[in-house]
């Protein structure tokens, strides 16, 4: 769960300065939109600027994990360890870019 809350905040911090909104997040899946509470004619270009963001300070933050690890003597142990035995999390993003309808439907 630790390592979730890391990943929001850090996505939170990738979306912000590039006029994103996070929507919504469930379980291990976000939902971030650019351009509905205000125009951004360049939103492709933010999202893109985001998601890049976000991959960099994931692989910062599985390297200092890798190091972690390494410090504490638990390369094999718990320390952000995945089902392939590799220290960190791993993140996978797509971008789509379309007319949408944005707002409260069905309150």
């Amino acid at each position: 769960a630790w390592q979730i809350q890391t990943v929001i905040g850090y996505l939170e911090d990738a979306v912000k300065p590039e006029k994103g909104t996070v929507h919504r997040v469930a379980y291990t899946t976000a939902l971030v939109s650019f351009n509905c509470s205000t125009a951004a004619p360049l939103h492709s270009v933010h999202a893109v600027k985001a998601a890049c963001t976000l991959n960099t300070a994931i692989a910062n933050y599985n390297a200092s994990l890798r190091a972690q690890a390494v410090l504490t003597g638990q390369q094999g142990g718990s320390i952000g360890m995945g089902n392939n035995g590799n220290c960190g999390v791993s993140v996978r993003m797509g971008l789509c870019s379309g007319t949408c309808l944005v707002g409260n439907m069905g309150s």
